[in-house]
């Protein structure tokens, strides 16, 4: 893999013009920003770089992402310039049916490209912690919770985070939970450590040798580590994608439009396993949790029976790449 930078003000262009020229297609990953609620500028640059690869012949893809329901005024602008032979995919229904309403554009309906990604070992220091607590026959939930969700709720964090533990299931079906912290965004400033670390050390002054915190950066290991969980409750789509493909039942904490769909393709977004943030600041969350432990069997059957149609779905981002290096091999 060759890296080269396309957003630099003085060569950008030009790097990425080269690189066009032994290019057999372009792919562009779409997940969270098309819609600009992140940073709309950036998303305004990959399209004028679709176009400008479709404009010399090369095939472009954008993979599947969600789109919400009030997307960014310059996105909509962008979109309309769009070359009609650029193939984009949308990860979700609901999604699909804004993206098509706002932008008048085609697009295909896929899943997460994530699907695909497969598990690894997470690591013999982390399954030892829950092998010991399901000898006490514990139950072991993931959690993620961060400041993309939270961040109007979450300007004290350590008065959050109490008030959080307050409405958490100490026991659930009268067996012990414990909770296994997994930060999914390292940056600094947004990502999930600081609230990890504040979590579980809070949660162990209380309940001692209940709380864990799972750090790696490697996605695979993340992955590999969901099947050993009973459940998981997190604002993060991507670490939900990765307890899905696992067969975990999932609580998502819904705030921008994504969850819905995500559930929809599993046919769970009847089963009450949404939250919003304010929510989980209450008994709601004790209860969903709760619901989610008391037909987890239920839970994973309608996940494993709609599996492989996702990961067809899933695999259907990579059908045009696929197609055009058949074609010149």
């Amino acid at each position: 893999m060759r890296v080269i930078g396309v957003f630099n003000k003085t060569h950008g262009i030009t790097n990425f013009h080269r690189a066009l020229l032994e290019a057999k297609g372009v792919v562009m990953l779409g997940a969270d920003i098309m819609d600009g609620h992140y940073d709309p500028g950036f998303v305004c640059q990959l399209i004028a770089l679709a176009n400008h690869a479709s404009r010399c012949n090369v095939s472009v893809s954008i993979l599947g992402f969600s789109f919400n329901q009030s997307p960014h005024p310059s996105v909509l602008h962008a979109f309309s310039t769009l070359k009609k032979n650029i193939a984009v995919f949308i990860r979700d229904e609901p999604s699909r049916q804004r993206f098509s309403q706002l932008t008048k554009c085609q697009s295909d309906l896929v899943a997460d490209v994530a699907f695909l990604l497969r598990p690894s070992h997470p690591g013999d220091a982390v399954l030892t912690w829950i092998r010991q607590q399901r000898e006490n026959n514990g139950l072991v939930v993931g959690l993620n919770i961060n400041f993309h969700a939270f961040g109007r709720l979450a300007n004290n964090i350590d008065q959050f985070v109490e008030q959080f533990i307050d409405y958490l299931p100490a026991t659930i079906d009268q067996r012990p939970v414990s909770y296994l912290f997994i930060p999914h965004d390292f940056k600094k400033k947004s990502g999930d450590v600081a609230l990890a670390e504040t979590f579980t050390a809070k949660y162990a002054a209380t309940f001692a040798d209940r709380a864990w915190c799972f750090k790696t950066n490697n996605p695979s290991e993340v992955k590999g580590l969901m099947s050993h969980l009973d459940c998981l409750l997190t604002g993060r789509m991507h670490l939900a994608i990765a307890a899905l493909g696992a067969g975990t039942p999932t609580v998502g904490i819904a705030y921008q439009d994504k969850f819905e769909g995500l559930f929809m393709h599993f046919g769970l977004n009847g089963q009450g396993l949404l939250l919003t943030p304010d929510e989980c600041l209450s008994e709601k969350l004790n209860s969903t949790l709760c619901k989610a432990w008391n037909q987890h069997e239920e839970i994973r059957q309608i996940i494993a029976s709609r599996l492989p149609a996702i990961l067809m779905l899933s695999k259907k981002n990579l059908a045009p790449l696929l197609k055009n290096l058949s074609q010149t091999n």
